[in-house]
């Protein structure tokens, strides 16, 4: 089935990050100010970069976008592609539709058209798989299920046409790459899909 994925990123405004050029008098006080922020947060960023406890730490983790306490603008980059069944026959409006009131795990192969994608699209891809890649390499230590519990999660969201010619958007919860087959190509499984 030809549908539309989308993959949440933070949308930010690149003037953000913009500084007068007098805004620091000297490099004096350039350092003294990085200094004072080093100071100030290492013992917090270290924290949150080793406590597994409360799920934040930065190995194999991808970020939460739902619980943002920081509330930044998040916005939805796309990328047109084709959904298969696990058995790898197309998938169609009816079992996708099935597939949300089973409200059960789902395994789809997904063909994404990388060379009209998003730019923004591609990164956040290209970074899952990264983050997949490197817990996926603890496999032989640490073995399957402590990969598969580590996996770095994320929300895509899928855009359909229905029976009745309206776009209807569905929301896969927690998905995990399986696998990737090819530059295009990658096996996910998603916890439950939501009808959004």
């Amino acid at each position: 089935m030809k549908c539309t994925f989308l993959l949440p990123y933070f949308d930010y405004n690149d003037s953000d990050f913009d500084v007068d050029n007098s805004y620091y008098g000297s490099n004096d006080d350039y350092f003294d100010a990085m200094n004072e922020e080093v100071k100030r947060t290492s013992k917090i960023v270290d924290s949150a970069m080793s406590n597994l406890k409360n799920g934040t730490s930065i190995i194999g983790k991808t970020y939460n976008y739902e619980n943002n306490d920081m509330h930044e603008p998040i916005s939805y980059s796309k990328c047109d592609g084709e959904l298969f069944c696990e058995n790898g026959e197309e998938e169609t409006i009816d079992g996708i539709f099935d597939a949300v009131f089973k409200d059960d795990v789902v395994l789809y192969v997904i063909k994404f058209d990388i060379d009209n994608a998003e730019e923004e699209f591609e990164n956040a891809l290209k970074q899952w798989y990264d983050e997949h890649e490197s817990i996926s390499k603890y496999a032989d230590g640490m073995g399957d299920d402590w990969v598969f519990e580590h996996e770095p999660k994320m929300r895509m969201d899928i855009e359909i046409i229905n029976h009745a010619g309206e776009t209807k958007r569905i929301q896969m919860n927690n998905c995990r790459i399986l696998e990737k087959n090819d530059i295009c190509t990658y096996v996910i499984i998603a916890d439950k899909l939501e009808l959004i």
